[in-house]
């Protein structure tokens, strides 16, 4: 028996036996009110040795609008990422992160992000947020965001499983009731 817990553990650390549990993946965000902006999350959930994903983003562009670091969509739409830390381990690591409208057209923001040279993966045990987008929001309620195209590999360049999560948007009380509090 301790045999067997020994070789399960050496399989784990090695990473031979990570495909066979699969993560999570989920969006989420807090609304602050129709032509607010707003932070949309992509968070992770129980995923081990993660070392870079690629993802698309998928919005109704009647509910919501990326926002554009410039504002000026007439160079191309440049989405506003933040990199939360968990992939770079609190800034321990370097994190490349790019997105970029499909064709140029609004509705599809295809995104990617990994942790540079031959570092290991990263373990998320619960949820944390890898990263976030900045959107504004047109209709209250939107139609949700939702990913598609999901990518995940570990340090080794196996496939990571991930579940895709229901998204969750919820709308933040009026700054007048937290000043009540």
């Amino acid at each position: 028996m301790k045999q067997k817990r020994i070789f399960i553990l050496c399989a784990m650390s090695l990473g031979i036996l990570a495909p066979l549990f699969a993560g999570d993946i989920g969006l989420r965000g807090e609304l602050n009110g129709i032509g607010a902006e707003f932070s949309l999350h992509v968070y992770l959930q129980n995923v081990y040795d993660i070392h870079g994903l690629a993802f698309d983003l998928v919005y109704t562009t009647t509910s919501l609008q990326l926002k554009d670091r410039d504002s000026n969509l007439g160079n191309g739409a440049q989405p506003v990422i933040q990199e939360w830390g968990v992939l770079s381990e609190g800034n321990k690591a370097t994190v490349l992160m790019e997105g970029a409208l499909e064709m140029e057209r609004a509705g599809r923001l295809v995104m990617g992000a990994t942790r540079t040279g031959s570092l290991a993966g990263v373990d998320i045990a619960g949820q944390n947020s890898i990263l976030s987008v900045a959107m504004i929001l047109l209709k209250n309620p939107p139609t949700a965001p939702v990913l598609q195209n999901i990518y995940a590999e570990d340090h080794w360049g196996n496939p990571i499983e991930l579940n895709i999560l229901p998204t969750e948007l919820y709308n933040l009380p009026p700054m007048s009731l937290w000043l009540l509090r």
